[in-house]
């Protein structure tokens, strides 16, 4: 979320792309946000689409509090109009709290169209270079790899571009992001965007703003950022919480009602993505390397049998099988059956069926049973990093709920992000107390060359070395490593030739 935020707050210099490439961060970080979403129009298109449902949320909530008379709709009871409980003339009539949630939110829109318009003034210069330097068109990024739009920008430049240097430019602050965490130097039990953010903003944006400011006023300036920021989240909180819950309810309410199965799908948590992302990985490859785990990490859990759930669940979707099957039959005897017979509390049949429709595919399962759960955890571990303790201990039901950790119901992994957004202001002044530890993490972790960049992402010659010696520890700095040569492997030959001094034997991306 952030950094598509600071995306579109970047200005553009003509002439980024005329002089030392790694010098232009915020190009780079542009050509990026440009190839992830695969040309102009998209990147238009998603923005001019999410100010539209803004708007369309923000009607629909004054909708239901003001024109829709809700308690009377409750209380019907025979065949009436929609229309007889809307009163539109209502729509605008407006207490104190929507008073402050509309200026809210026409501030919101404003800036947010504001952004749209330099968005276009920046992405248009971005479409040209990419259309007219590169020859690349907006057509053709689908099927054209990061890697070949590095090897033209070194065409274009007539110098070898170090795709790394590329990389670690781009995710410089997420690097920094994913080590405070790694080192559980801030340490959050659940992590939404609105906190993610919230510490990119406070934290790291601050720390890096290539002011000349001493160490001890940098701590003071961010301290005071999270304090503040922390306030202006408890102030417009209430404002936050009534769109995210109307917009989860409108997002996920059809697909859970239509298809209850997705209740029982899991996803990997915000938490467990920064735990299980290598650094100097682009998001694209990353999203790409979790998508290869899913099946797997649903075999894993599936392999751990609990009877009792199992027959439970046998016995709920036989007796609810078996009114449905009454249920229908009686209906195709006399169709009206389904409207005008009621059961309990004037619930009609059809209603009763479609609840008996929705248990039965919920409970109706299927459990596999075929492997040993250490087989998956192995065939995991080779798209994440995961210590060799984990994967011995894998066949434990203990290991299994450190997993589950990590991997948790789509539903429950909603609710925790309502709940834990609510909080955000209180956590957020509690990491205030902790700038001491965290600039002095950061400080102490920046790396002494060109780029600044964190020291735990740094690719450099003594790596090189452990690596080829074979003499390193396995942990994620090497993973990461290990990683990104299997993605440019051009580049570890470069540098190869590069430390036997022959660099003129190789070019570094060859399309």
């Amino acid at each position: 979320m952030w950094n598509k935020i600071s995306n579109s707050l970047m200005f553009y210099s003509e002439d980024f792309y005329n002089n030392d490439l790694y010098k232009n961060r915020k190009f780079i970080k542009q050509l990026y946000f440009y190839y992830k979403h695969k040309g102009l129009n998209n990147i238009l298109l998603s923005q001019i689409i999410n100010i539209l449902i803004s708007i369309f949320l923000f009607i629909l909530i004054l909708f239901l509090f003001n024109s829709l008379n809700i308690t009377k709709l409750l209380k019907v009871s025979d065949y009436n109009k929609l229309s007889n409980f809307i009163d539109l003339h209502s729509l605008f009539k407006f207490n104190i709290f929507f008073i402050c949630l509309f200026v809210s939110f026409v501030i919101f829109i404003i800036i947010k169209i504001a952004n749209l318009i330099e968005l276009i003034y920046n992405y248009k210069k971005i479409k040209e270079y990419y259309n007219k330097n590169l020859n690349i068109k907006d057509n053709e990024l689908d099927y054209t790899t990061w890697n070949t739009i590095i090897s033209k920008i070194s065409l274009y430049n007539s110098e070898d571009i170090d795709i790394y240097k590329i990389n670690s430019i781009i995710l410089f602050y997420e690097n920094y992001f994913n080590a405070l965490f790694d080192n559980n130097v801030i340490n959050l039990y659940h992590i939404t965007n609105l906190m993610e953010w919230n510490i990119h903003y406070c934290i790291l944006i601050k720390f890096f703003d290539n002011s000349t400011i001493s160490l001890v006023e940098k701590k003071k300036d961010i301290y005071l950022r999270l304090r503040i920021i922390s306030i202006i989240n408890f102030i417009f909180m209430p404002f936050i919480l009534v769109f995210i819950l109307f917009y989860n309810i409108f997002n996920y309410g059809e697909e859970f009602y239509n298809k209850p199965t997705l209740i029982l799908t899991r996803i990997f948590t915000k938490k467990a993505q920064w735990k299980y992302r290598y650094y100097n990985e682009l998001e694209h490859d990353f999203d790409n390397r979790l998508s290869k785990i899913i099946n797997d990490s649903n075999n894993y859990i599936n392999q751990f049998k609990n009877d009792y759930v199992i027959s439970i669940s046998k016995l709920i979707v036989f007796i609810c099988s078996s009114f449905f099957i009454i249920f229908i039959i009686l209906s195709l005897l006399n169709e009206k059956i389904l409207l005008y017979i009621t059961i309990f509390n004037n619930k009609s049949i059809l209603w009763i069926i479609s609840i008996l429709a929705s248990l039965i595919t919920l409970f109706k399962s299927n459990k596999l049973v075929s492997s040993e759960p250490k087989f998956y955890i192995n065939k995991i571990s080779k798209h994440i990093y995961l210590d060799d303790t984990f994967i011995e201990n894998s066949n434990s039901i203990e290991y299994k709920k450190l997993f589950l950790y990590d991997y948790q119901y789509k539903i429950v992994n909603i609710i925790k992000d309502i709940i834990y957004t609510i909080l955000t202001p209180f956590r957020l002044w509690l990491i205030a107390n902790n700038v001491e530890n965290i600039t002095n993490f950061i400080n102490a972790n920046i790396s002494q060359n060109d780029i600044h960049n964190c020291k735990m992402s740094d690719f450099d010659m003594k790596l090189f070395n452990y690596m080829i010696n074979n003499d390193y520890e396995i942990n994620k700095t090497t993973k990461s490593f290990e990683y990104f040569n299997e993605l440019y492997p051009k580049w570890y030959t470069y540098m190869i030739n590069k430390m036997n001094g022959h660099t003129n034997e190789i070019k570094i991306n060859v399309i």
